[in-house]
């Protein structure tokens, strides 16, 4: 079973290898018996059908495609993917530079700024207290805020898990320290006790 970031290097990489997109047009029954993908769902006329064929690699049934070769697209992104019915997947994906773009820096700065609000957290359950955490937490937010113009995609989705492992390292030290703040009210308590 292909990942979807493979599924999407795969396509990038046909993409890159700039295939020529070639249509043509048969009766339904002709492309069903070459072979040629159709959507379950779909309606389609029996006499006429627009196939689309991306190079070899991929020929659909298809009214939307228009360019004439795969690498007008650029790039290509998955965004999301659900089940239809069973055995079958949707995925939604934007192509193109600016769209991928656009969307990458819009999903970095959303993650960004849920970073600022758990560290701000966590910020202000040590605040005013000597905690060995302090330091770790500084250098965290000096992660969280790199600027993020003028990078490529590549670099963008870099950035992206890298703010991911971020998130990860916050939730373990936000965990860290409420153990440590419970362990430090046990002994208190302890000590007052005896």
């Amino acid at each position: 079973k292909k990942t979807l970031k493979t599924i999407e290097d795969d396509i990038n990489d046909h993409i890159k290898q700039n295939h020529p997109v070639t249509i043509s047009h048969a009766t339904l029954a002709e492309a069903k018996k070459k072979g040629v993908m159709a959507l379950f769902g779909e309606k389609y006329d029996e006499n006429r059908v627009r196939v689309v064929d991306l190079g070899g690699f991929s020929v659909e049934l298809c009214a939307g495609t228009h360019v004439k070769q795969t690498g007008r697209l650029d790039h290509f992104k998955l965004i999301s993917e659900s089940a239809i019915s069973a055995g079958t997947r949707r995925i939604e994906a934007l192509v193109g530079h600016d769209a991928v773009y656009d969307y990458l820096r819009q999903k970095q700065e959303k993650k960004q700024q849920d970073l600022v609000k758990q560290l701000k957290t966590i910020t202000d359950t040590v605040k005013g207290v000597g905690h060995p955490w302090k330091e770790s937490l500084r250098d965290i937010e000096s992660n969280i805020h790199k600027p993020i113009k003028g990078l490529s995609i590549n670099q963008l989705e870099h950035e992206l898990e890298g703010l991911d492992q971020l998130d990860v390292v916050l939730k373990e030290l936000a965990k860290n320290i409420r153990k440590s703040q419970e362990k430090a009210q046990l002994n208190e308590s302890l000590a007052e006790a005896s």
